[in-house]
């Protein structure tokens, strides 16, 4: 199906779409989102991915309408990520973690508090050790001064406990 999303043909994208808001098979639709995140976006993908995000109730969809609309709408990616990446507790962690994933790639200074947040170690393991990768990568941007050097100690703190294996991946 994925190759369907890069066609950028009308008719592909009109089936991807359908599929993404209608399909009864969460597997469709999460396959779905995800090829329309590999296509020429028409700005019809961007309402869709939204709204699978906001309102479908499968948490693999939500993630990967996320994962798939940073493709077309980096900036609108962040706005939908960071309640996301607040408050979501999905048992695998799998919408946490592309929330994290977002923020840390192209969110701000402002995204670390929510990061550090999540990055507690009683969190579900795989969501605090996704926040802390995420934490590192915002920190270690190409971004000297004073804003770096203050955030590397938040960071350096609730990592220590974690082994280094766990940033390996």
């Amino acid at each position: 199906m994925a190759s369907l999303g890069g066609k950028g043909a009308p008719l592909a994208q009109d089936t991807l779409l359908h599929l993404l808001e209608h399909d009864t098979d969460p597997h469709l639709r999460e396959a779905a989102a995800h090829a329309l995140g590999v296509g020429v976006g028409s700005g019809e993908e961007v309402r869709a991915l939204t709204a699978s995000l906001r309102h479908d109730t499968d948490v693999p969809v939500q993630a990967a309408a996320l994962a798939a609309l940073v493709h077309h709408d980096p900036e609108a990616a962040l706005r939908q990520a960071r309640p996301v990446a607040r408050q979501a507790d999905d048992p695998l962690g799998s919408l946490a973690t592309t929330a994290i994933g977002v923020l840390g790639e192209h969110g701000t200074w402002a995204e670390l508090p929510i990061l550090l947040d999540r990055a507690r170690t009683h969190e579900l393991h795989p969501v605090a050790t996704a926040a802390l990768r995420a934490s590192v990568r915002l920190v270690a941007r190409p971004d000297p001064g004073p804003a770096r050097a203050e955030g590397l100690s938040p960071v350096a703190r609730p990592a220590e406990p974690v082994p280094d294996s766990a940033f390996l991946t």
